[in-house]
This record gives C-alpha cells, structure tokens and sequence, in this order.
C-alpha cells in the first residue's frame, strides 16, 4: 500500500491491464474513434514533424503513432496490456510497439523528441511516476503532452454517470485509484509536471464532437473502458437493464445524419524539457 497515494498503485494498475487486455479487439472500433478529433491537436502541442522521435505512451491500437508516423515522424508505441499491444501490431505492422508500464518505461535517456499520451495519464496508478518517466526518455527541450477528458463537460461521461445515479448504486466496491479524471484541485496537472522537472506547462480545453454510429453504439463505447464498465458490471441485472435504456435513450437526444455526435472537451496539457 502507498501510503501517500492512499490505495495501493500495483493493485490498481493490474485491473487497469485486466480491463484493457479484455478491450483490446473492440476498442478501436468503439472507443477509439471518440479520441480522433483530439490527435492532431495533441500531436502539434508535442510539435511533433517529419525526423522527430515520438513515444506514444499508452499507445492504445496504435492510432496516435500511426498518425504521426503518417507526418514523417519516428514514431514508437508503448501500452500496459499486452492485447493491447499485440493489436496495435497488426493494425500496424510498420510500427514498433513495446510492452511495458508507463511508470517503467523501456527505453535510455534522452531517446525521444516528444512523448505523447492519448486518455492516458488519468488512467495511471501513478501519474508522477509517469510524467517523470516521459521527462527522464525526453531529449533537452523535447515535449510531452498529453489528453484527459473534462469530467464537467463531457456530455457522454454525465450521461453514464447520470444513468447510474437514476436506476443503480454509484456507491459500489471497486478498486482504489487516482481520481477518475486526474487530479481534483485547481493546478494539479501543472504541479505534476513541475515535480517531474518540466517548464512551461501549458493548459487549454478542446472541445468536439464525438461521433457514434447510433445511440445504441454508445453501450459499445462504454463496454470498452475501464472503470466505467465495472461500475455498470457491479449493478444489478435489473439496474443494468434500466441504465442502459437510460443510455441509449439520452444518446438519442444527439442523434443526427444518422449519427450520434455528442460534444465533448478534452483538456490538453503540455510541457517542455528544459535545454541542457
């Protein structure tokens, strides 16, 4: 147990990989395609071109990597399950992937001119552990930036969560970790980072539409996180059966085209290595 942390991060990080691994076929058609509006931001916050070295850590099915690869970057992957990794490849048979924690990266000092993490940072038991890492494979003045979800403004997230407070129990036994969309006071993000040595750190929100082929997709999305799909898991059959018609029928609000485009801020950080 960390004392300090409250919970105990090995425990924490293992149903993380659980929960991935058991993911991993489904995310990138479910999931996966919410984070597209948000890579080409975080790839220019990174400032990442053509003969840049790019780490995307919890690379996911590889989607990040892939997009800066498609920029001329060098880009390598790296995820905490290893279906996740494995999927990655052969959705990507031209980039390296590596299996391995983001608190325990595999890779020398200074090896990367930018690192990246897609959702990722929130999801680490220990995200100071993390932001040291990416500073210590980060070359002098290399970036790192990453993406989390805003808790307040994310339409689908309120409607999950909302649909569990209705007709389930919010109050259920799961494992202990960091907060669910990062740190909760005012400049968490930012004293992370400074702990881990970077400078200035900037801050800003993203906000677009998250495109879902129907409202009854979104049970689909949902089915491929984490810790939101415990909480469901963890209801009742009967509550289970009203939370997701409450789902599907919110979704529905936000259907158009044939789409269910649900609007969504992202919070974008980044930071820089200071130069030798």
């Amino acid at each position: 147990m960390d004392k300090e942390a409250g919970y105990d991060p090995q425990a924490y990080r293992d149903f993380e990989q659980s929960g991935w691994n058991r993911s991993a076929r489904r995310y990138a058609n479910a999931f996966g395609r919410s984070t597209a509006p948000f890579t080409e931001p975080l790839l220019d916050a990174a400032r990442v071109v053509a003969g840049k070295r790019l780490l995307d850590v919890a690379c996911g099915p590889g989607d990040l990597a892939a997009k800066a690869g498609s920029r001329g970057a060098d880009a390598v992957g790296v995820d905490l399950a290893e279906e996740m990794v494995a999927e990655s490849r052969r959705r990507n048979p031209t980039v390296e992937f590596h299996q391995a924690p983001a608190e325990a990266l595999p890779f020398g000092d200074c090896t990367f001119d930018a690192v990246c993490c897609s959702f990722g940072m929130h999801h680490f038991a220990e995200p100071l552990r993390a932001a040291s890492e990416a500073y210590r494979v980060l070359a002098p003045n290399g970036r790192f930036a990453f993406t989390i979800w805003d808790g307040e403004r994310s339409v689908l997230f309120n409607i999950v969560m909302g649909a569990v407070d209705a007709h389930g129990n919010l109050d259920v036994p799961l494992p202990e970790g960091p907060p669910i969309f990062g740190p909760a006071d005012d400049g968490g993000w930012e004293h992370i980072l400074d702990d881990a040595g970077f400078a200035g750190t900037h801050v800003e929100e993203i906000t677009a539409d998250v495109l879902i082929e129907s409202a009854e997709r979104v049970l689909d999305v949902v089915d491929t996180t984490v810790r939101t799909r415990a909480l469901i898991e963890a209801q009742t059959p009967n509550a289970r059966t009203l939370i997701h018609d409450s789902i599907v029928e919110s979704a529905r609000e936000f259907e158009r085209d044939g789409m269910a485009r649900i609007p969504t801020t992202a919070v974008l950080v980044s930071a820089k290595r200071p130069g030798a």
